[in-house]
C-alpha cells in the first residue's frame, strides 16, 4: 500500500472496526477544525450544486447492464489466475514480473461490469474480489480519476449506517491525497459531505437523541473544513477552479445570513475572499467580479461602493489580463488533434507558464499533466525540477515527491530526487534508508539502470554522512560497510560504467584519512578481472588526478609509470604519454627525467607501430569490402531485395547508355519465390518488422456503427477522444441512413474504454460500438490484376464488407495479398471457407487474420540454394558457367545480369537443386576462372533497405517468364553471338512511346498497370516508380502510346484519377504519405551521438580510389566536377522533355505511326 506523508490521510478503505467520534471524523482529513461557526439550519446540498454537476452521479441507464459474455467470463478467469500468480511475490519470491498495468485495468473493468449488470447488488459474487484488486493495484500503480469514481460511487451505494458513510469519506480523502488537485474528486468528495451532513441533520431531527452521532460526526464544521481543503488545493486551475471555489463562496455567505445583522468580521472575511479570489486568473473571473459587485452593495455603505469598487477593478484588471494570455494555451488544449497535438500543446503551455513569475499557477498546471499523464515519469520529474527551482523550501515538495514515487514506482530519477529532498532537508538517515528500502524492493523497479541510480543516491547519502561531524561509530560503520556493499553489487555487472559508486567510496576514504585503502580501491578498478579499467585512459587520468592530490608527485609518477605498460590495450595512449612527458618534465628532478625521456620515446615509437598496424589492417578490410561487396549489396554481401534504379543508372556501362534517361537499366533480379511468399515480404528492416508484429490491428479496432450519416471525422475522433489513442481511423462509405468508422486504437485498456460509449447518443443518435475481433479475413493468391471491386464481388455473398485493404507496394511490388474487413464474425468465417477455391487458375487463400502467424516464405534465396557470382570474365557464356558449377551439384538455373545488347555485366545468380550443392560451390571463390578471379558468396534475403541507405522503392516489372524489367537486360540466356547483337535503339523513338504515368496509388502493382495498358498495344516494359506515385509504361509502337493517352486520361485505378506528364514532373512528386501514431508527449528524444575518437590517429584508415562507387551509388569526385544529378538535369533540358506532352502532340504521334505502317507495306 502507498504510505502518504503524515499530512496526508492514512486511511484503509476496508476497515469495518471503526469507532466513531468528533475527534475521528476530524482526523479523516487531518486539517486543523476553525472555531465553531454558526450552522444555517435551512442549508441544503441542492443550494450548492445544481443539475449541471450531476456528472459525478452515475447512471445506470448508461452503464453496460448486460452480464458478461462467455468468453468475457473466460477472460475475466484467465486475468484473474494470471493476476493471483504475479501477486504471490508478497509471500514468496518466486515471481519475477509485476502484475501487468493492462490486466489489471481489464480485471477491474470486467469485475466492475458485472457488479452493474447485477444493479449493484450487494450479493455479487465478486464484490469483495473487485475492491480486493483495485487495493492491490493501487498499491503497484496510479488509478485514474474515473476509476476512483468508480469506486466511491460503488462503496456509497451500499453504505446506510454511519460507519458506512464513514468509511467513504476516508475513501474521498485518500483519493484526493492520491490524484492532489483533482477538480473531479474535490467536486464528488464535497457533495458527498454535504449530501451526508443534510442526512445527519434530517435523522437527528427525526431520531431526536441520535443515539448513533451522526450530528456530531457529520456537522457543519466538517463541511467547512472539506470545503476550505477543496478550494485550497484547486484555486489555481485556471479553466475549472470556479467549480470548487463558488460552492464555498455561497457557503459562506449562507453562513453570514444565518448570523446576527451586521457582522462585520464576516463580511470582512468575505469580502477579503472575493478580492484574493479577484487576484487570481480564472475562466469564470467575470462573474466573480459580478458577484464581488453584488455582495459589496448588499452588505456594505452605498457611499462606499464606487471607491470600493474602483479598487476592485484593478485587481480584477490585472488578473483578467493574466487570463487572456493563458487564453490561447488552454483553447489549444481543449481543441487539441491526436495525441501528438495535444503533447505539443501541454509542453508549450508548460514551458510558457514555468518563465512566468507566479509559482502556483505553474504548480497548478503541472499538477493538470500530471493527471492526465499520471505515470509518465518525464512529466513528474519536470513537475518536480519546477518545485524545486521555484518553490525549493516549500514543505509540498516532500509529499510532491512521494506521490512521484508512487506513481512512477519504476523510475529510478523520481526516487533519488527523494532520496537527495531528505537529505537536504536533513531527515533522519532511518527515514532515507526506508525510502531506498522501498525504492529497490518495488515489483517494478527492473531495470538495472534505473536501480543503480536509486543506489548511487544513497550512497551519496552515506558518503555524506560518513563524513560529517559528530557522526558516532554506528553511522560510520553502516557508510562504510554500504559503499562497500554497493560497490561489490554493481561494479562488475556493468552498470555502474563510470564507476561512480567507488569514486564515492575513494572520497569517502581520503576523507577520513585513510589513504591506503583508499588506494586499494583505484589498484582493484585496475586489476580486477570483473571491473578492471586499466584499458580505459579517462580511469589512469581520475587516478592520476587524484594520487597527485594525496600521494604527491611521487605517487601520480608511480601511477603514470603503471598506466603506460598498458600501451598495448589502452584506448588512447598517446594521450597517458603526453601527461607523463608533462609531469616528470614539471616535476622531475636530473636523472630521473633524462630516463624517462628515453622510456618515452621508446614508447611513442611502439604505439606509432601499433598505429601502422591498425591502419594496414583497416585498410586491407576496406579493400575487401570493396571488391567483394556488388553494387546493390550492403556491407555484408547480402543481396539488396529492392530494386534502385538510381544506383544502377550510376554504374558505368549505364553511363555511356544513350537513353539514360528512361531506361532503369540492369539490375539483379528477384529470387523466383512463390508468390504466396514473396506477399509477406515488407521491405522493412528485421527490427522495424519485428515491432511491427506486435500490432495487433484486429485485436484494436472498434467499429463504431449507426453514425449520422452527415457526420465527419472531427466529429466522430472526439467523441472517442477520451477513450485513448488513436492509432488509425477510417470512414467506410454510408449509405443514406447511416455511416460506419473503423477506429484503431493503441492498447486494450483504451478498447476498453472505447465499449463504454456504446449505446451513448452522438449528434442525436444512439451509436453502436463492437470490436472488430475474428471479422478480419486475411485473402492471398489471387490473380495479380485484382483489385478492390474484384475482392468485393468474390466475397459479397458471405455478407456485408466494411473494408478492404491492401498493402503498401512501395518497397516490393510483387506483393499481392489483401485484409477483408467483415460486419461480423459469422461472416468472416464464412469467407474462410473459400480457403483452397481455385479462381482463374489461382489456389485462393482466405484464413481469419492472426497477426502472429507468419507464412515462411519458400524459393532458392530462402532455401540457401541461390548463390550470387561476380567478376565473371564477360567472354564467358552460360554454358561455360553452367559447366564449371555443375560439378558442385544440379543447376537448376543461371540469371547472368545483362548491360543491353547480349552482353551481360560480370555477375549473375545460380539456382541450385540443393543447399548442399550451394554451400560447395563455394570452393569456387577466389578461383580464377579465364582470365578473372570469381567472387562467390550465398545469396541472403534481406526484408528492408540497406542499413546505410534508404531503399528508393522503385522496383521493376516481373514478367509473365520470370525475367525482370525488359527483355533484352533481363537475366535471359545470353545464347546470341556478337554478331546477332541487335542495333542500339533509338533515344528519341524509346522517348515517344513512353508514358510517364502519375497520381498512383501504393496499393497499385505492375501487374494492374499493365492489365490496364495493355489494351491499346503490346508493351514493351512496365516500371513502378511508387517513391514518386508513378509508373513507366513503354509500348512497342508509338501510336499504341498515343492511344492509351487519350484514352486513359483521367482513368481511375484503385480510386484515383490517373494523369499523364514528363519525367521531371514525376520526380518532383514524393511518395504517398500515411498518417502514424502519436508518441508520448514527454518521452525524451533519443539523440544520436557519433563518438568521437580521441585521436586523429584513432580514426580508420579511408582508401581513396578514383571511380569506386560509394554509398547511395554516387562516384566520388574532387573539385571541379558536377554531380550526376545536375548532369541529368542538363540532359532533361537539352532533350527538350520539360513539359506534359498534349493532346496535340499524341494525335501528331498516331498519325507518324499510321504513315509509318503506310510506308512498310
Amino acid at each position: 500500500m502507498v504510505t502518504m506523508d503524515e499530512e496526508r490521510v492514512r486511511a484503509d478503505q476496508g476497515s469495518s472496526s471503526r469507532r466513531v467520534s468528533r475527534t475521528k471524523s476530524s482526523a479523516s482529513v487531518e486539517m486543523a477544525v476553525p472555531e465553531p461557526t454558526p450552522s444555517p439550519k435551512d442549508a441544503s446540498p441542492e443550494l450548492f450544486f445544481d443539475d449541471e454537476d450531476e456528472d459525478m452521479e452515475m447512471d445506470e441507464d448508461d452503464e453496460a447492464t448486460q452480464p458478461l459474455g462467455e468468453a468475457e467470463v473466460e477472460r475475466l478467469a484467465d486475468l484473474i489466475e494470471k493476476l493471483d500468480r504475479a501477486h504471490l511475490r508478497e509471500e514468496t519470491e518466486i515471481v519475477d514480473a509485476p502484475p501487468s498495468y493492462n490486466d489489471s485495468v481489464e480485471c477491474i473493468a470486467l469485475l466492475r461490469r458485472g457488479f452493474v449488470a447485477s444493479k449493484f447488488s450487494e450479493n455479487y459474487d465478486f464484490k469483495e474480489r473487485l475492491n480486493e484488486e483495485r487495493v492491490r493495484m493501487l498499491s503497484i500503480y496510479p488509478l485514474t480519476e474515473e476509476m476512483w469514481v468508480d469506486w466511491l460511487h460503488d462503496e456509497a451505494i451500499h453504505a446506510d449506517d454511519i460507519l458506512g458513510k464513514v468509511g467513504v469519506m476516508e475513501l474521498w480523502a485518500k483519493s484526493v491525497a492520491h490524484e492532489a488537485g483533482s477538480v473531479t474528486l474535490w467536486k464528488g468528495y464535497v457533495k458527498f459531505i454535504l449530501r451526508t451532513w443534510r442526512e445527519a441533520q434530517r435523522r437527528a431531527d427525526t431520531d431526536g437523541a441520535d443515539d448513533e452521532g451522526w450530528a456530531e460526526t457529520f456537522n457543519f464544521e466538517l463541511v467547512n473544513l472539506v470545503l476550505s481543503k477543496a478550494v485550497g488545493d484547486t484555486m489555481y486551475n485556471v479553466p475549472r477552479s470556479h467549480e470548487v471555489w463558488n460552492k464555498y463562496c455561497e457557503l459562506q455567505i449562507l453562513q453570514l445570513k444565518a448570523m446576527p445583522p451586521g457582522s462585520q468580521s464576516k463580511i470582512e472575511k468575505i469580502q477579503r475572499l472575493y478580492l484574493d479570489r479577484l487576484q487570481i486568473p480564472h475562466q469564470d473571473i467575470d462573474s466573480t467580479f459580478s458577484a464581488y459587485s453584488s455582495f459589496v452593495s448588499t452588505y456594505l455603505p452605498s457611499s462606499d461602493y464606487e471607491s470600493i469598487m474602483q479598487a476592485g477593478n484593478k485587481v480584477y484588471q490585472k488578473a483578467k489580463e493574466a487570463l487572456e494570455k493563458r487564453q490561447r494555451f488552454e483553447y489549444r488544449l481543449r481543441n487539441s488533434y491526436g495525441q501528438d497535438e495535444e503533447g505539443q500543446a501541454w509542453s508549450e503551455y508548460l514551458e510558457w507558464e514555468s518563465s512566468q513569475n507566479n509559482p502556483d499557477l505553474g504548480k497548478a498546471l503541472y499538477q493538470r499533466c500530471v493527471l492526465r499523464y499520471p505515470t509518465d515519469s518525464a512529466a513528474w520529474e519536470e513537475y518536480i525540477c519546477f518545485m524545486l527551482e521555484k518553490k525549493g523550501s516549500d514543505p509540498d515538495v516532500l509529499p510532491l515527491l512521494e506521490l512521484a514515487t508512487a506513481h512512477c514506482q519504476w523510475s529510478g530519477v523520481l526516487w533519488s530526487h527523494r532520496i537527495l529532498a531528505f537529505d537536504v532537508r536533513q531527515q533522519p538517515l532511518e527515514s532515507i534508508e526506508r525510502i531506498k528500502h522501498q525504492a529497490t524492493t518495488s515489483r517494478l523497479m527492473e531495470d538495472k539502470e534505473e536501480n543503480f541510480k536509486v543506489n548511487l543516491a544513497w550512497c551519496g547519502v552515506l558518503k555524506r554522512r560518513g563524513v560529517a561531524k559528530g557522526i558516532d561509530d554506528t553511522d560510520f560503520d553502516s557508510a562504510q560497510l554500504g559503499l562497500r556493499s554497493a560497490v561489490s553489487e554493481f561494479g562488475p555487472k556493468g552498470v555502474d560504467k563510470d564507476y561512480r559508486i567507488a569514486r564515492l567510496l575513494v572520497a569517502f576514504l581520503t576523507e577520513i584519512d585513510d589513504l591506503p585503502e583508499a588506494e586499494k580501491v583505484w589498484k582493484d578498478l585496475e586489476t580486477d578481472k570483473d571491473m578492471g579499467r586499466s584499458g580505459e585512459y579517462e580511469f589512469w587520468l581520475r587516478y592520476y588526478g587524484w594520487a597527485f592530490r594525496n600521494l604527491g608527485n611521487s605517487g601520480a609518477v608511480a601511477v603514470l609509470k603503471r598506466a603506460v605498460t598498458y600501451w598495448e590495450t589502452l584506448d588512447w595512449p598517446e594521450k597517458i604519454i603526453d601527461v607523463y612527458q608533462n609531469q616528470i618534465e614539471e616535476h622531475g628532478e636530473g636523472a630521473a627525467i633524462e630516463g624517462a625521456m628515453m622510456e618515452i620515446r621508446r614508447l611513442r615509437k611502439r604505439v606509432a607501430r601499433r598505429r601502422q598496424q591498425e591502419a594496414l589492417e583497416a585498410e586491407q578490410v576496406a579493400q575487401a569490402q570493396a571488391v567483394a561487396i556488388p553494387v546493390g549489396f550492403d556491407l555484408k554481401g547480402k543481396r539488396r531485395r529492392s530494386t534502385n534504379v538510381e544506383e544502377d543508372d550510376e554504374l558505368p556501362h549505364k553511363k555511356a547508355r544513350a537513353s539514360e534517361d528512361i531506361d532503369v537499366g540492369s539490375i539483379p533480379p528477384v529470387s523466383e519465390e512463390t508468390e504466396a511468399a514473396e506477399a509477406d515480404q515488407n521491405g522493412e528492416s528485421s527490427a522495424e518488422k519485428e515491432k511491427k508484429n506486435t500490432r495487433d490491428r484486429e485485436k484494436l479496432t472498434v467499429f463504431a456503427k449507426n453514425l449520422p450519416p452527415d457526420v465527419d471525422e472531427l466529429t466522430v475522433r472526439k467523441f472517442f477522444k477520451d477513450c485513448g489513442t488513436i492509432n488509425a481511423f477510417t470512414m467506410i462509405e454510408a449509405d443514406d441512413n447511416s455511416a460506419t468508422a473503423s477506429i484503431e486504437f493503441q492498447n486494450a485498456a483504451d478498447v476498453l474504454a472505447a465499449q463504454t460509449r456504446d449505446k451513448k447518443r452522438l449528434n442525436g443518435r444512439e451509436i453502436t460500438v463492437q470490436l472488430g475481433f475474428n471479422t478480419t479475413v486475411y485473402v492471398t493468391n489471387f490473380p495479380p490484376t485484382a483489385d478492390e471491386n474484384w475482392i468485393r464481388e468474390l466475397f459479397k455473398e458471405c455478407g456485408p464488407i466494411l473494408e478492404v485493404r491492401f498493402p503498401s507496394l512501395k518497397y516490393n511490388n510483387h506483393r499481392r495479398f489483401c485484409y477483408v474487413q467483415f460486419d461480423a464474425s459469422e461472416d468472416a468465417e464464412k469467407a474462410t471457407e473459400m480457403n483452397g477455391k481455385d479462381v482463374e487458375g489461382f489456389k485462393l487463400v482466405s484464413k481469419l487474420s492472426d497477426p502472429n502467424v507468419k507464412q515462411e516464405r519458400s524459393g532458392a534465396v530462402y532455401e540457401g540454394r541461390e548463390v550470387f557470382v561476380r567478376n565473371i570474365d564477360y567472354a564467358a557464356t552460360e554454358d561455360d558457367i553452367r559447366e564449371l558449377f555443375s560439378k558442385y551439384g544440379t543447376v537448376k538455373s543461371i540469371r547472368l545480369i545483362s548491360k543491353g545488347r547480349g552482353v551481360h555485366s560480370g555477375y549473375g545468380f545460380l539456382d541450385f537443386e540443393t543447399t548442399e550443392s550451394a554451400n560447395a560451390s563455394l570452393e569456387l571463390h577466389e578461383q580464377k576462372f579465364k582470365s578473372r578471379k570469381l567472387l562467390v558468396v550465398i545469396s541472403e534475403p534481406q526484408g528492408g533497405a540497406p542499413a546505410n541507405k534508404k531503399s528508393s522503392g522503385k522496383t521493376q516489372a516481373k514478367f509473365p517468364n520470370g525475367a525482370a524489367g525488359s527483355p533484352e537486360v533481363a537475366g535471359s540466356p545470353m545464347s546470341t553471338t556478337a554478331s546477332e547483337l541487335p542495333e542500339a535503339p533509338d533515344t528519341d523513338a524509346i522517348r515517344q512511346k513512353t508514358l510517364y504515368v502519375l497520381n498512383i496509388a501504393d496499393t497499385v502493382n505492375d501487374s494492374k498497370i499493365r492489365a490496364v495498358f495493355e489494351k491499346y498495344g503490346s508493351l514493351h516494359k512496365v516500371q513502378m516508380q511508387l517513391n514518386h506515385q508513378a509508373a513507366i509504361v513503354e509500348f512497342d509502337e508509338v501510336k499504341d502510346a498515343g492511344k492509351a493517352m487519350l484514352a486513359l486520361d483521367g482513368h481511375e485505378i484503385d480510386g484515383r484519377a490517373i494523369s499523364f506528364g514528363s519525367r521531371q514532373a514525376m520526380l518532383k512528386t514524393g511518395a504517398e504519405q500515411k498518417a502514424k501514431p502519436g508518441l508520448n508527449p514527454f518521452a525524451k528524444k533519443k539523440e544520436d551521438k557519433k563518438s568521437t575518437t580521441a585521436a586523429t590517429s584513432l580514426a580508420p584508415v579511408r582508401v581513396h580510389r578514383p571511380g569506386v562507387a560509394v554509398r547511395g551509388g554516387k562516384t566520388r569526385m574532387g573539385l571541379g566536377f558536377r554531380s550526376s544529378a545536375r548532369k541529368d538535369e542538363d540532359e532533361e533540358k537539352k532533350e527538350g522533355d520539360t513539359k506534359p506532352k498534349t493532346n496535340a502532340d499524341f494525335r501528331q504521334m498516331l498519325l507518324k505511326g499510321k504513315a509509318d505502317d503506310e510506308d512498310r507495306e
